[in-house]
């Protein structure tokens, strides 16, 4: 990210990378192609961090080890990563086809939690943990933004409060409908 996504071209990675421009572009392809196989990795990164923490959690309070993902695991990526999500999300507004690759990724992250919030609350709605579940994500992703822009832990408290009500509706929901 030394010279930003827009700046940054074939050859800048290739040296970065310590490889000539021609085998990058014949194994890898064109500025396009990394683009969206960086997406990927990032995707499998991240799914792989996500899932090894709920795996190791109670299966009962799933639900609330997701949410101290989004809290607390979510932010030891570090910064590299948030400066690139930052990236690529501007780039977005002037490539459909990368706002199309960005728009997939979050769209999978968001139906992944939803997933995990039908198990844990099996009476409530699909549509409604799908919402919230887009709310967790919504309140991550701005979480991460406002730490990116020197705002500390002392606030994850608050977060931590919002996301356990969204959880309480559900559990709510959960508890009206199985009778």
């Amino acid at each position: 990210m030394k010279f930003g996504f827009q700046g940054t071209t074939l050859q800048q990675i290739a040296d970065e990378a310590g490889v000539k421009r021609t085998i990058l572009r014949h194994f890898i392809g064109n500025r396009d192609e990394i683009v969206s196989a960086l997406i990927d990795r990032l995707d499998e990164k991240y799914d792989q961090k996500r899932f090894a923490f709920l795996k190791e959690q109670d299966a009962i309070n799933l639900a609330e080890a997701l949410v101290e993902y989004f809290i607390d695991v979510w932010f030891e990526f570090g910064r590299d990563d948030d400066t690139l999500f930052q990236e690529l999300i501007t780039a977005s507004e002037r490539d459909e086809n990368l706002r199309a690759k960005l728009f997939a990724s979050y769209q999978s992250l968001e139906t992944s939690i939803s997933v995990e919030l039908v198990r844990s609350y099996p009476h409530v709605r699909v549509e409604k943990c799908r919402t919230i579940a887009h709310s967790i994500m919504s309140l991550a992703f701005g979480h991460t933004t406002m730490a990116w822009l020197g705002f500390n832990r002392a606030r994850y408290p608050d977060l931590r409060n919002v996301l356990a009500s969204l959880l309480t509706i559900l559990e709510q929901e959960n508890k009206d409908r199985s009778k």
